[in-house]
């Protein structure tokens, strides 16, 4: 009967949802025909003003009142200011120019515009207006606009029609109820439920069944084309479905019918066909009465079905006592293995699991070595790469040193070279002294020349006077001759001295010069003796930290086999608790299925 009022459910659902759309479908498509209406007038005024004279503003008010038809007003603008009505007057200081509905159709000729409903200032009625640029040979004259109002366009919602089982209602794109058979005109649609109005908006179409304080209700709405307005249908739930709780009453009192009429059927069937069995049933129990005794047996009286039931049941009781004595001796010997086995689990469960402690220290201290392991080799390589550098650094100072050795061996060199040539320095200045005292020969015999030469001047007279100056100049230019030598003497005595003693210095410092650079070369080769140990242990050290990596990966391996076993062994005392449970349970069973069997005397 659930399954009948389910479908019955969802077929009033549905052909409510069937009718809400069709309503909601049938005022849109009204709408649209309105619209579709509106647009067409439009148009054709526009055409028909294309070859008239705008100047002859009679001729104009004529043809607006001729379309006025269907419209609240129609009238057109002019870019001057000028508006011609068909119905009444515009107000003072009033400029369309200035008007949304104007703007639009100057800035779109082509584009027909629809404004949101306003107040209008000439009627005071709620209107909306439909709007077409007026071109003339391509030249934009003016704007023709119609206003239509909303209450005349929507007067199908205020109507009964749907009355009495629902609502119906006109919302804008914003949800600014339009027409309403229940909400005021110009409010919000249900503010307080936003998320079912933005549902509303956001979809073309759509049905949904909402919740609500006062009862739960359907929803059904549409989209008019080209306005963008919603139709929406609303029903109350209970109302849709009050023909689904009658329906619901009538089933019910059909099966409690049903149910009554099907149960004295039965009793009146069990009383004649089973009255055979209730006596049997009560001589089954007179047996299983008697604590289980398969000894005793059924009398069997007559030939009828009963007799023939109490043969046969016999028969079966002297078997069930063979099975019963046998599952009683099976039984004793499984009672034992269970013990048996419930203690031999728990000595295995006991092993596996100091097993499974002391695989979990070998792997925490495998780990631990491993880590000991990385340690040690990030370290050896950490020191590989400090004997690496102070390898390099040696062998730049053993680079260093040989260039030094080879500085010292060229000094040396220029030293003893440098020594040589002072001493064939002053070998010239003996020559240069050799020189000099011959001068100072010539200089003495140059001052007794001009001695004797003044002497024979002055025997001479007048006549030797002028001889007797220059044997004068002479004699003083041999005396300043003879000091000079004197003095250069003493210098070249000096510079000869000098550079004795340099000589001896330079050969001095080339010798230590000679020395230091055969300590040097033999500091180059311990340099090079500590570079080619220093590269040994490099290569050493190298060749552990490869060797102590391998064994970390050997170590890793060996872990993760202890964890694999450690796995194993979790799983093996996993298993051996299931064992001991299921030992255990078996253990209880047998002592159940023994303390049962005890019940049956055999």
């Amino acid at each position: 009967m659930s399954v009948i009022s389910h479908k019955v459910q969802n077929n009033i659902t549905k052909g409510t949802r069937q009718t809400l759309s069709l309503m909601v479908n049938m005022l849109s498509s009204s709408l649209q025909e309105t619209d579709g209406h509106l647009r067409a007038m439009l148009q054709d005024t526009v055409k028909h003003f294309e070859n008239v004279d705008l100047n002859d503003l009679p001729r104009v008010e004529q043809i607006l009142n001729f379309v006025q038809s269907g419209s609240e007003d129609v009238h057109v603008a002019f870019e001057n200011g000028i508006i011609i009505k068909s119905i009444g007057k515009k107000p003072e200081n009033y400029d369309p120019r200035k008007r949304t509905w104007y703007q639009h159709a100057r800035e779109n000729p082509n584009h027909i515009y629809i404004t949101k409903p306003y107040v209008d200032l000439f009627t005071q009625k709620t209107i909306i207006t439909y709007s077409l640029a007026l071109m003339q040979k391509g030249v934009f004259k003016g704007v023709i606009a119609s206003d239509v109002a909303v209450e005349s366009v929507l007067k199908a919602i205020s109507s009964s029609f749907f009355a009495a089982k629902g609502h119906v209602h006109v919302l804008d794109a914003s949800g600014v109820v339009l027409a309403s058979s229940t909400y005021k005109k110009g409010t919000k649609y249900h503010p307080d439920d936003p998320q079912l109005v933005r549902q509303i908006l956001s979809d073309q179409v759509g049905f949904m069944e909402r919740d609500h304080p006062s009862g739960d209700k359907f929803y059904v709405w549409t989209t008019v084309p080209d306005l963008g307005w919603k139709v929406v249908g609303r029903v109350f739930k209970k109302v849709a479905l009050a023909s689904l709780i009658d329906i619901q009453k009538t089933l019910l009192i059909i099966g409690v019918i049903s149910l009554v009429i099907v149960l004295c059927v039965l009793f009146g069937v069990i009383e004649i066909l089973f009255k055979p069995l209730i006596k049997l049933r009560d001589l089954i129990v007179e047996l299983v009465s008697q604590e289980g005794d398969l000894t005793k047996r059924l009398q069997v009286k007559g030939k009828d079905e009963i007799a023939t039931i109490s043969k046969n049941i016999n028969a079966l009781l002297e078997k069930t006592q063979g099975i019963i004595s046998n599952i009683k001796e099976l039984s004793n010997q499984n009672t034992q293995i269970a013990n048996t086995l419930h203690t031999s689990s728990s000595d295995v469960s006991q092993n596996t699991q100091e097993e499974t402690e002391r695989i979990c220290v070998a792997v925490k201290n495998g780990n631990d070595i491993v880590q000991s392991i990385l340690m040690g080799a990030n370290n050896a390589d950490h020191n590989n790469k400090n004997l690496v550098r102070t390898g390099n650094n040696l062998e730049e100072v053993r680079a260093k040193i040989q260039t030094f050795s080879q500085n010292l061996a060229h000094n040396a060199q220029l030293g003893v070279e440098f020594s040589n040539k002072l001493e064939e320095a002053s070998k010239n200045t003996e020559n240069i002294k050799a020189i000099l005292t011959l001068i100072a020969d010539v200089a003495e015999q140059t001052n007794l020349l001009a001695l004797n030469a003044a002497i024979e001047a002055a025997r001479a007279g007048e006549h030797g006077r002028g001889f007797a100056i220059v044997a004068d100049e002479v004699r003083k230019l041999a005396e300043k001759t003879k000091n000079s030598l004197n003095e250069v003497d003493h210098t070249i005595n000096e510079v000869v001295r000098a550079v004795g003693d340099i000589s001896q210095h330079l050969h001095s410092n080339a010798q230590e010069i000679l020395k230091t650079s055969e300590l040097t070369l033999a500091l180059q080769e311990v340099v090079d003796a500590n570079v080619q140990n220093i590269q040994v242990v490099i290569n050493a050290t190298t060749h552990d930290v490869s060797e102590f990596k391998e064994v970390a990966k050997a170590t890793q391996a060996i872990v993760r086999e202890i964890q694999e076993i450690n796995q194993l062994a979790s799983l093996n005392y996993q298993s051996v608790q299931d064992v001991s449970q299921a030992s255990s349970s078996l253990k209880q069973m047998a002592d159940i299925f023994d303390r049962e069997l005890g019940k049956f005397k055999v």
